[in-house]
């Protein structure tokens, strides 16, 4: 890191005036039943929250701390509203907030880890922080939106079911065949033996045809749907 990202101030000798957030974006797609999932991977290292009075920093440090502090400030502002359930949460107050809103709140699953300092000087500042971390341990979220997905995959599924089988019924018909029938346990000598040696019984038979390939994508169809439900498909 360069020298002036790190400078000492009266609170910290390595006082690292920034935040830092990596952003990894996953996607994935099922072969068979083409369903994509999308998710992301926060990681924050938030800088650490210093008073000015105690740091005693001054020009550029000063600006970089009172940058830090605000962020950390609109950041558990909007904790406090996430475990408070409101409706409206801060999350446009500041670019830090912003940028952490998908891994904050809704369809997400967080984890914070909090450092404190262990000098007795900065009880206060330990405390708060602590306090912090007890606020962020707090907060409920509903994951819901990968099932969400499922459902509206099925729902689509559905209708292309229902649609799928109003076609067959308009193409299919019955068609009368003949058939020879052949008895396999019969007696020597006797009157089956003697049909079964000429070919078998003729018998007429009906049977639906013209939507044979429409029977085919029915079937895949159903295999989808049992799939993206977790139900085993038909042996």
């Amino acid at each position: 890191r360069d020298s002036s990202s790190v400078p000492a101030t009266q609170m910290n000798e390595y006082s690292t005036r920034a935040h830092s957030l990596v952003v990894l974006r996953v996607k994935q797609r099922h072969p068979e039943t083409g369903t994509e999932l999308e998710s992301f991977l926060f990681l924050g290292d938030l800088g650490g929250s210093e008073r000015l009075g105690k740091s005693k920093v001054t020009g550029v440090q000063l600006q970089e701390a009172t940058d830090i502090n605000m962020g950390l400030l609109a950041l558990k502002q909007v904790i406090t509203a996430l475990k408070q359930r409101h409706r409206y949460v801060p999350y446009q107050d500041s670019k830090l907030t912003m940028l952490l809103s998908p891994g904050l709140g809704g369809n997400s699953r967080t984890r914070v880890v909090v450092c404190a300092n262990l000098d007795p000087r900065h009880a206060p500042e330990t405390m708060q922080t602590l306090r912090f971390g007890e606020e962020c341990s707090l907060v409920e979220n509903k994951r819901g939106g990968n099932v969400s997905l499922v459902v509206s995959m099925v729902h689509e599924l559905d209708e292309q079911i229902k649609a799928l089988e109003e076609d067959i019924r308009q193409k299919e018909r019955w068609e009368t065949v003949e058939v020879r029938r052949q008895d396999n346990f019969v007696e020597e000598g006797t009157l089956e033996e003697e049909v079964n040696r000429k070919g078998g019984e003729l018998v007429r038979t009906s049977r639906l045809v013209g939507a044979e390939a429409e029977h085919a994508k029915l079937e895949e169809l159903h295999s989808r749907r049992r799939k993206l439900l977790g139900l085993p498909d038909k042996a």
